[in-house]
């Protein structure tokens, strides 16, 4: 079982998510929280890295939504991408694959660094 879901593993192996992973995980310079405009030779694989995650990410919401829409007895998979899928803030918005990917990748990002 994985935290993101079965079929992001699959798509993981699938599409070298692995590299466009590392992309992003370079692009993290901590001098660039405070100084954003400053060159970053990095960027532009992590700006590619990022879409690609939320391409993929995007592919697996809508093929779940798809599922649930047709089959009326669909019983979603009980994993963290279904839990961000079916948050909502206060007001009753739902959360969008932009917030969803920057979520999964920070969990991702997170639990690499704090994992031995």
């Amino acid at each position: 079982r994985c935290l993101l879901g079965d079929e992001i593993r699959k798509l993981w192996k699938d599409s070298g998510m692995a590299e466009h992973y590392l992309a992003l995980d370079h692009s993290f310079v901590p001098i660039l929280f405070f100084f954003p405009w400053i060159p970053n030779p990095h960027r532009s694989k992590c700006i590619a890295a990022r879409n690609l995650f939320t391409k993929l990410f995007q592919q697996v919401i809508d093929e779940r939504n798809q599922k649930k829409k047709q089959d009326p007895n669909y019983i979603p998979p009980s994993d963290f991408l279904q839990i961000l899928m079916e948050a909502k803030y206060k007001d009753g918005q739902a959360l969008t694959t932009t917030e969803i990917t920057g979520i999964l990748i920070g969990v991702l990002l997170g639990g690499q660094h704090t994992s031995n």
